[in-house]
């Protein structure tokens, strides 16, 4: 019967009992279906780019919370920026080693 119509005889699902078979334009499915598989993907998120930023002279409990915000980036597949910055002439000091850099 494919045949007659110029078709082609497509097993659609082959696990299920019985096996789903149509008489379709096989070339015509194949591009319907990478069509929807690019449709999903251009949904989907890549890793984003996530910044987290500390000074020297910040405190220990501020640190835990942009500890723990970075592992939930982590974790969630983002990409994560470590900025550790002074912004100023406190990196001359002799005892900058003593902020979170040794933490």
């Amino acid at each position: 019967m494919a045949n007659e119509k110029g078709l082609d005889l497509v097993e659609v699902a082959p696990t299920a009992a019985p096996p789903v078979c149509r008489i379709l334009d096989y070339g015509k499915y194949r591009y319907e279906q990478t069509k929807k598989e690019k449709k999903v993907r251009s949904g989907q998120r890549s890793g984003l780019l996530k910044e987290i930023r500390v000074r020297p002279q910040v405190k220990d409990h501020d640190l835990d919370i942009k500890i723990n915000r970075a592992k939930k980036f982590v974790i969630d597949g983002d990409m994560l920026r470590y900025w550790l910055s002074s912004g100023d002439a406190r990196w001359y000091t002799p005892n900058w080693e003593s902020g979170s850099f040794r933490r």
